[in-house]
């Protein structure tokens, strides 16, 4: 289930890092969430990244949602309190949706990393 969860999470970023790049009114350079090639690109970084940490060996398949969580977070943090004329630390286009974004991406990464990470206790265990 945490791979499956991981690659759909991954698969999200590559969807955002590909639409970057194509014509619509939502992503991209005059889209509702500001893009520009670097940044599309990052999202594409980061897709590959999940997927490959999703397939490595034990504990460590369950921390890319949680590596992204954070990241994310930090990320939107920093484009609040940060960005200068919609470009976070003078590299990353990026507006106020695309923060909100981010810090929801983040908080819902992390929700579901803690939520996968415990442990299933069965109705018999409960008993004794």
């Amino acid at each position: 289930m945490m791979k499956r969860i991981n690659l759909v999470a991954g698969g999200f970023l590559f969807f955002l890092g590909v639409a970057g790049f194509l014509p619509n009114p939502i992503i991209g350079s005059t889209g509702y969430f500001k893009t520009d090639a670097f940044h599309n690109f990052f999202h594409l970084a980061c897709a590959a990244a999940f997927a490959a940490l999703t397939y490595r060996k034990g504990k460590a398949a369950g921390q890319p949602l949680k590596i992204f969580g954070y990241f994310f977070i930090l990320l939107s943090v920093a484009g609040f309190l940060l960005a200068d004329n919609d470009r976070l630390f003078g590299i990353l286009s990026a507006n106020i949706p695309d923060n909100w974004l981010h810090l929801v991406l983040g908080i819902v990464f992390l929700l579901l990393a803690d939520k996968l990470n415990r442990p299933v206790v069965s109705a018999e265990q409960n008993l004794t």
